[in-house]
């Protein structure tokens, strides 16, 4: 990510100093950021709500090390929005173990005093043909 934000350039007469995502008043990343959760499809097949604890989140964890400053993740209703079925909904995938995962996300950066009014933050399980969901921040 930090890669990504050097490459963009911006405008340096105009600009000089400011980081590329400190420019607006808000920066949003969205995509597949591919932070999965550390267990095991096993382990949390037998309990899906063990997929909203943040402390199994990399995503999370990454937070903690400082990468990302100042991006900040609406909380999440839903579950996780990998690997699932590509043909049917809420149908979760076991590959290799590999737990399921919130690896589609929304970030925001506030660049403002003001607050982010977050109507909802969801994914969207009907949505088939992937063996990822769309999320979507409202």
């Amino acid at each position: 990510m930090a890669e990504l934000l050097r490459d963009i350039k911006l405008q340096p007469k105009i600009y000089k100093e400011l980081e590329s995502d400190s420019v607006a008043d808000y920066c949003y990343v969205m995509g597949d950021m591919n932070y999965r959760l550390n267990s095991t499809y096993t382990k949390l097949n037998k309990d899906l709500e063990q997929t909203r604890n943040v402390e199994l989140d990399q995503l999370h964890q990454s937070f903690k090390k400082g990468n990302y400053p100042c991006y900040q993740e609406p909380h999440k209703n839903f579950l996780p929005t990998y690997k699932l079925d590509k043909k049917k909904p809420h149908t979760y995938v076991n590959k290799k173990d590999q737990a399921h995962s919130y690896c589609d996300r929304v970030l925001c950066r506030p660049n403002t005093c003001d607050t982010l009014a977050v109507k909802s933050y969801e994914a969207f399980h009907e949505v088939l043909g992937s063996d990822h969901r769309p999320v979507c921040l409202h």
